[in-house]
């Protein structure tokens, strides 16, 4: 650790700070293990000089995440907070942070996107650190993606012990939130994300892959927030305020959300509202403006802080099997073939593909296809089950989709030479159990 009190102190020396800003931020509640978390020296210089303003220490008190939790960082953008709750939760507690629209087909296109110089638009263009992270250098737009934030952090030692990034298309997946445990709690500063309605468009060379990003419904999303919980768990939110009436109809052009509103939808899938905080509020705010800007002006918005939790009586909704139960469940996939869409007769042909996937007992999988196969010849990573009972794959190779999530509902068990669909909405490739670990017209390596 001496070496991270070392940074702490130097980047505190350069912006001229200090650690008596936290006792600007502190409220009569900040545990130890908050002050701790908050002065953890991995942080970045540029996250440090912003706490005046977002007060993390007053947050997280607020919040009631402690030592040992599971917790979700929703929407964790520049991973601001993503840091601060792994040092809270500790070497017994872990953050999954969940990055959504982005997942399944809609990873590569973000990828291909990037490549080519463009920027997408759910990329917040304005943030004052963004050529430190990355810009072209012709002084382009900057190339960073939301998911790239968090997944430094699992190339990082100090946070890749209990940081989890889940790359998940939420509206692709029937608005899942698919987590592999039950959680404490769930944390999110940008709600008003999930209500964005206006997306790039796919671009041209990725037409008929079904991986254009498309609005979430919130409400049911919220009820599977719900259902991922532990009895007595917190939702946490955190958003800029927008003019009393406006619900979510200032989302995409404002980024901000109205209280009420927020407060209606969540309780509406079954939370109770437990608490709210001040300690974000700016009454010069008048709320018509978009809350974007420098990152110092981005902070001294009116903000809203509220605390909801899951009631301890709530009906039981975690479906995950048992181990014998997933060992019955899964008796005709290990050692087997997993077909990806059969029918197909080319690869590619009107956005279909044609894949052999292999389920192992470790929770691993493999995905081959030809070598002319769009999303590369081979996948890899592990898989596991959701609160929902339905299998998910965590793609950690190609890199292109890394830590890219996809769950199939068509669950388990299905017979040998049987069909079924793929995912929870319905769409996706047929899939079937072939016998053996060869398939007519599949190169695998």
């Amino acid at each position: 650790m001496v070496l991270r009190r070392s940074l702490l102190a130097a980047a505190s020396c350069a912006f001229g700070l200090g650690l008596s800003v936290l006792a600007l931020n502190a409220a009569e509640a900040v545990s130890p293990a908050v002050v701790a978390a908050v002065n953890d020296g991995g942080r970045a210089p540029w996250d440090i000089v912003r706490d005046t303003e977002r007060k993390p220490a007053d947050v997280l008190a607020f919040s009631g995440i402690k030592q040992g939790m599971v917790v979700v960082d929703l929407i964790p953008g520049d991973a601001y907070y993503t840091k601060i709750l792994s040092a809270l939760v500790g070497d017994k507690g872990h953050v999954y942070a969940v990055v959504p629209f982005g997942g399944g087909g809609a990873s590569r296109s973000s990828r291909m996107t990037q490549r080519v110089g463009q920027a997408p638009a759910h990329v917040p263009p304005d943030l004052g650190n963004q050529c430190t992270l990355g810009c072209y250098p012709t002084g382009g737009k900057a190339f960073m993606l939301d998911v790239d934030y968090v997944l430094a952090l699992e190339n990082t030692t100090e946070f890749a012990k209990n940081v989890t990034v889940l790359w998940e298309d939420l509206p692709q997946y029937g608005g899942e939130l698919a987590l592999p445990v039950q959680a404490d709690a769930v944390f999110t500063t940008n709600y008003h994300e999930l209500h964005f309605t206006k997306f790039p468009p796919l671009p041209p060379y990725l037409e008929g892959r079904n991986s254009a990003l498309k609005p979430l419904n919130v409400p049911a999303f919220t009820k599977t927030v719900l259902d991922t919980l532990k009895p007595g768990g917190l939702y946490i939110v955190a958003d800029y305020a927008a003019v009393k009436g406006a619900g979510f109809a200032a989302s995409d052009e404002l980024h901000r959300t109205e209280a009420d509103a927020v407060k209606a939808e969540i309780t509406g899938a079954g939370f109770a509202f437990d608490a709210e905080s001040h300690v974000l509020a700016h009454s010069g705010d008048d709320h018509t403006q978009a809350a974007r800007g420098s990152a110092a002006d981005h902070d001294k918005n009116d903000q809203f802080l509220l605390r909801f939790k899951k009631p301890a009586n709530t009906p039981a909704a975690d479906k995950r099997p048992s181990k014998a139960q997933e060992d019955t469940i899964m008796k005709n996939y290990y050692g087997n073939t997993v077909v990806l869409n059969p029918q197909s007769k080319e690869a590619n042909d009107k956005g279909e593909r044609t894949r052999t996937s292999f389920y192992n007992p470790d929770h691993t999988y493999q995905e081959f296809g030809r070598l002319s196969d769009g999303p590369g010849p081979m996948q890899m990573g592990t898989w596991w089950w959701d609160a929902a009972g339905h299998n998910c794959e965590l793609h950690q190779f190609p890199i292109d989709e890394r830590s890219n999530v996809v769950c199939h509902t068509d669950i388990f068990p299905r017979e040998i030479g049987a069909l079924g669909g793929q995912t929870p909405d319905g769409t996706g490739q047929k899939q079937m159990i072939v016998k053996g670990h060869v398939y007519k017209d599949y190169i695998i390596p």
